[in-house]
């Protein structure tokens, strides 16, 4: 006939070594694994679904529909901000206009020696500023933790500069964990989404 019919492939991965920084936390994390090891000898099965598509509801789109998918949710951590004014902004992470604290509650992350590499505001004076480089306390499980500055400038927004911060390897359990971030300087943002550097 003279109906004009669209190809459309779809490439949908169960196994979730695909992506190996999923492998080794899982899914809905505020955290990835930086670098984490993939298993290059490893083969994957893939499927597909092919047929004709023309926009409109059919059976094709129903399959599709039923493709198991790996769940989305964000587990069951908690994040959140205390003091005066502070507030969580989805672009900016944690806003505190006065000291206070930054906390992720209920971590599972996996074991391992890790580092962790935050990224928080170190100026509000210029991409290259170090006035809030000292203005942070950072603690898992109640044990301090040193850090150190080693980028600045990837974010930023207005006068807001931030900068990727590690601290020393702490060993993690494999258990829940609490990572709890103090402020002693006005104006200090944290985002949310962090990483695990493996500390071999």
């Amino acid at each position: 006939d003279n109906d004009t019919y669209s190809l459309r492939l779809e490439f949908r991965g169960q196994d979730t070594d695909i992506a190996p920084h999923i492998a080794a936390a899982g899914l809905g994390h505020p955290f990835v694994v930086a670098a984490p090891q993939r298993d290059e000898g490893k083969r994957y099965r893939a499927s597909f679904i092919i047929g004709a598509y023309s926009g409109e509801p059919s059976g094709l789109e129903q399959r599709v529909a039923e493709v198991p998918r790996l769940p989305s949710d964000r587990g069951g951590f908690q994040f959140s901000v205390e003091g005066q004014e502070a507030v969580i902004n989805h672009h900016l992470g944690a806003v505190l206009p006065q000291p206070g604290t930054v906390s992720w509650a209920e971590l599972e992350i996996p074991a391992g020696r890790y580092r962790l590499n935050l990224t928080m505001r170190h100026s509000e004076s210029s991409p290259d500023g170090t006035d809030l480089d000292d203005a942070y306390a950072i603690a898992v499980n109640h044990s301090p933790l040193s850090y150190e500055w080693r980028e600045r400038n990837v974010f930023s927004h207005n006068n807001a500069y931030y900068g990727y911060a590690v601290t020393e390897p702490y060993d993690f359990d494999g258990n829940s964990h609490a990572i709890v971030i103090t402020t002693n300087a006005p104006w200090c943002m944290v985002r949310e989404r962090f990483e695990l550097m493996p500390a071999y």
